[in-house]
């Protein structure tokens, strides 16, 4: 099983390795490898050790703050700049957000604008001070859902649109999208499916992959994700 937990995370994470080694030279390209190595392995035995894969084991703020943080390597942080100059810590793995972050909207308008009823406002992440309320509310009708349908169909739909709702809330500074792919893949594997490396996937074409989330997520249907999917997968 932690084999398998390894390959799921790394159908996210393997295109970040890809792009970093032509960066460095040859003598530092095996330490890179044995660092991301080291992440990945951290990270799968977190996912093992928690038992969430286990079929009765329910999805939690907790596994998911976890997550995060065992992403980063141990005492990690980002620091910034605040409006006075002075040094912030900006992100600390595994907590989330106390500053606002927004969806780069200036890329997307004129790619946006033919969709009924797309504002820029419809693309703002949750505010720090709701994130935690949001969470627990997302995650609770995640549960109910996954666990009241019998249909797998259904229960992966209900795993996209939870998935689509942490994309929106966007509860931490920094890793969303790598986070949200990976818990992706870690629930249609909890659920027997064949898994989808959405960053990766989303990586070809970054702009269709944002108008696809915003139309699923909106509309509160996944199908032009899975259409997005369908067309990059191959």
């Amino acid at each position: 099983m932690l084999e398998q937990i390894k390959n799921v995370i790394k159908l996210t994470t393997d295109i970040y390795l890809e792009k970093h080694l032509p960066r460095i030279s040859e003598d530092k390209k095996q330490i890179a490898i044995n660092a991301y190595n080291k992440d990945i392995e951290r990270l799968a035995n977190f996912v093992l050790k928690s038992l969430f894969l286990n079929d009765d084991s329910l999805l939690t703020e907790s596994f998911i703050k976890g997550l995060h943080k065992t992403f980063y390597p141990e005492e990690f942080n980002q620091k910034g700049i605040d409006k006075d100059g002075k040094e912030i810590i900006w992100m600390i793995p595994g907590e989330y957000k106390k500053i606002n972050n927004f969806a780069k909207t200036e890329d997307k308008s004129e790619y946006f604008r033919d969709i009924p009823g797309w504002t820029k406002e419809k693309e703002a992440y949750a505010s720090p001070e709701n994130i935690e309320a949001e969470m627990q509310r997302i995650i609770k009708y995640f549960n109910n859902k996954l666990y009241s349908e019998k249909e797998v169909e259904n229960k992966k739909d209900g795993i996209f649109l939870f998935i689509l709702d942490f994309i929106y809330v966007h509860p931490f500074s920094d890793g969303n999208g790598r986070i949200a792919s990976i818990l992706l893949d870690l629930l249609l594997l909890k659920i027997g499916l064949n898994q989808i490396g959405l960053k990766t996937i989303a990586s070809r074409d970054k702009l269709s992959c944002d108008r696809s989330i915003f139309l699923s997520h909106e509309q509160r249907n996944p199908k032009y994700l899975y259409e997005f999917i369908q067309k990059y997968s191959n």
